[in-house]
C-alpha cells in the first residue's frame, strides 16, 4: 500500500509540476575529468565516471533503481582508457569491480541507501562521509537531491549551504530548472550535480579538488547524460579565471605537441576523423587538414 501511495504521487507531481524526472530507465551519465598542468601550459584526460540505470529492485517498503558505478582512468603511457577497481564492500558489487547503488526518486527528491552511500565514499575517498544534514528520520536513505529547494534554503549536504540562485538553463529545446548553491555547485533538475569533482553521487566537492605539489589541477570538464543512447544533456565547465589558475574555459588551453591525435574531448584518435575537428601538436583542424586558428 506504502508502494502504491509513493508512485501515485510522484506521478501527481510530475503532471503537476512538469517535473524532469531524475531516474529513468536507460539513463546514463558521463563525467569526465582532465588534469591541467598549468607549468607546461597543456592538459590531457584524467579520469571518466560512467554511471548506468540498470534495472529495477524492491528494498524494504520502497522500489528503487539499480545504478552502476564503473570509473575509468586514462593511461598517459598507452593513451588508453583503463578500468579501476573498486574497493568497496557494500554487498552490492559484482565481479565486474563496479559498485552498484539503489537509488529512488519521490516528489522531487533523490535518495540513496544509506549503505550503499557510506560505501561509494569510502570506495572512492577512502574516508567515511559525514550524512548528518542528508539522513531522513526512520529511513535507510539518505536525501541525495532537492530540487524543490528555493532561494535561500539550505541544502542537505554538510555545511551551512543553501541555494542561492535559481533559473533555468536550456538545451536541446528542453529547459531544465537550476539550483545554483553557496559553495558554487550547480544542482540541474533531473540531471543532478554537473561541475563538482564528487559526480553524480558523492558531489560534496568543488570544482577545482587539487594542486600537487604547485603542478597540476584536477577538475571537471564536462558532463555528457543520455536517454537509451540518445543525448538529452550535456554541460560544460566553465570557471573563473582564479578558479582555473588563470585558464577559464578547457577549449583554450594549449593541448600536448607530441604528434598524437585528439579529439576535442582529449581522447587519443587512432588516426585522423572521417568528418569534424581534430588536434595535433597543439593546433586545430577541420577533416582535410585545413588548420583552425585559435
Amino acid at each position: 500500500m506504502k508502494r502504491t501511495f509513493t508512485f501515485l504521487s510522484l506521478l501527481l507531481y510530475a503532471f503537476v509540476t512538469n517535473a524532469i524526472p531524475f531516474l529513468q530507465e536507460g539513463k546514463t551519465w558521463r563525467h569526465l575529468y582532465a588534469n591541467y598542468f598549468y607549468k607546461e601550459k597543456y592538459y590531457h584526460p584524467s579520469h571518466e565516471n560512467w554511471f548506468y540505470i540498470e534495472n529495477k529492485e524492491i528494498v524494504g517498503d520502497y522500489e528503487y533503481f539499480l545504478i552502476r558505478w564503473e570509473t575509468m582512468t586514462f593511461d598517459s603511457n598507452t593513451h588508453g582508457w583503463e578500468q579501476a577497481a573498486s574497493n568497496s564492500s557494500n554487498g552490492h558489487d559484482g565481479e565486474d569491480g563496479c559498485i552498484y547503488l539503489h537509488l529512488r526518486e519521490e516528489n522531487g527528491r533523490v535518495f540513496v541507501l544509506k549503505d550503499d552511500y557510506i560505501s561509494f565514499c569510502i570506495s572512492k575517498y577512502g574516508a567515511y562521509p559525514d550524512i548528518s544534514s542528508m539522513q531522513v528520520d526512520g529511513e535507510d536513505d539518505v536525501l541525495l537531491y532537492d530540487f524543490n529547494l528555493k532561494v535561500g534554503d539550505t541544502y542537505p549536504m554538510p555545511g551551512h549551504v543553501i541555494v542561492q540562485k535559481t533559473g533555468e538553463m536550456s538545451y536541446d529545446g528542453t529547459a531544465y530548472p537550476y539550483q545554483l548553491l553557496s559553495n558554487s555547485l550547480l544542482i540541474v533538475e533531473g540531471i543532478g550535480c554537473v561541475n563538482s569533482f564528487g559526480g553524480l553521487v558523492e558531489y560534496q566537492s568543488k570544482p577545482v579538488v587539487s594542486d600537487y605539489y604547485g603542478m597540476y589541477a584536477t577538475y571537471l570538464t564536462w558532463v555528457v547524460v543520455e536517454d537509451n543512447q540518445e543525448e538529452i544533456f550535456q554541460y560544460k565547465n566553465v570557471m573563473s579565471e582564479e578558479q582555473l589558475l588563470k585558464v577559464s574555459d578547457v577549449s583554450t588551453i594549449e593541448h600536448p605537441k607530441d604528434g598524437f591525435i585528439y579529439d576535442l574531448q582529449g581522447h587519443v584518435l587512432p588516426q585522423k576523423p572521417a568528418k569534424g575537428i581534430y588536434i595535433k601538436n597543439g593546433r586545430k583542424y577541420k577533416t582535410g587538414g585545413k588548420s583552425i586558428v585559435k
